[in-house]
């Protein structure tokens, strides 16, 4: 069998002498003898020029026993197998946890101006915070937890029922509110700066103490804020 530059070879794949690829533009992938070279399984032969790359005609240097471009083993006439497909990455850090279903109340928070007098006599909570004017509409909070921290939303501190930033008086982390296993709410005031009020009373609650609220309780905080939690038909009775 003769190879494309000419030299007799024993081998059907590449030559003895030089190493070309057998069967390519100079021999049309025939033989010495007419008939089609029995090449390997997994060898390919395309057109290219002698001494070229037989996978992509890729120029092949002097030594090299890869392709540089598609990786065709020039020893073996077999192209690289399909990398295993890399396996899932993990889901990065940080991620917000999924919102998990309703459980039947709403914290309804709103601006209420009596509050606001009240915080506004002298050294009150509310001097220097003015009352907003429009007054705008309730907040409505649908609840998804047993649990949820009231405040401010600001950078990586996140609360559950986030009273917005006008109201300055309100703590990032103010208070806490629970969903006790009997179907009531009790609120813990979370060392705020201003204190957290439950009712009527207009005594502060004392910090990291839970205090159950009765149906119908406001939770007063800041200088003019009132959350009122609302129970629909599917809430804890």
């Amino acid at each position: 069998m003769r190879c494309p530059h000419g030299h007799e070879s024993t081998a059907a794949d590449y030559c003895d002498t030089c190493g070309m690829l057998m069967g390519t533009s100079q021999s049309a992938g025939l033989g010495a003898d007419g008939a089609a070279a029995n090449l390997p399984s997994g060898m390919v032969t395309p057109v290219v020029a002698p001494g070229d790359c037989g996978n992509c005609g890729a120029a092949r240097l002097a030594g090299e026993r890869f392709c540089e471009v598609c990786g065709l083993d020039f020893e073996t006439g077999r192209l690289p197998e399909a990398p295993l497909a890399a396996p899932l990455a993990a889901p990065p850090l940080g991620l917000p946890t999924p919102i998990g279903p309703a459980i039947g109340w709403t914290a309804v928070i709103r601006c209420d101006h009596a509050w606001w007098v009240h915080n506004n006599a002298a050294g009150g909570v509310a001097s220097g915070v003015p009352f907003p004017d429009p007054v705008p509409a309730p907040i409505r909070v649908v609840l998804r937890g047993r649990s949820a921290v009231i405040g401010r939303s600001s950078g990586a501190s996140v609360a559950d029922i986030d009273c917005g930033r006008a109201d300055s008086a309100v703590s990032r982390q103010h208070a806490r509110l629970t969903l006790r296993d009997d179907g009531t709410w009790a609120v813990t005031d979370l060392g705020s700066t201003n204190g957290t009020f439950a009712g009527l009373a207009l005594v502060p609650l004392a910090p990291q103490a839970e205090t159950v609220l009765s149906p119908g309780d406001a939770v007063k905080l800041g200088a003019y804020t009132v959350i009122v939690l609302e129970a629909d038909a599917s809430a804890p009775s």
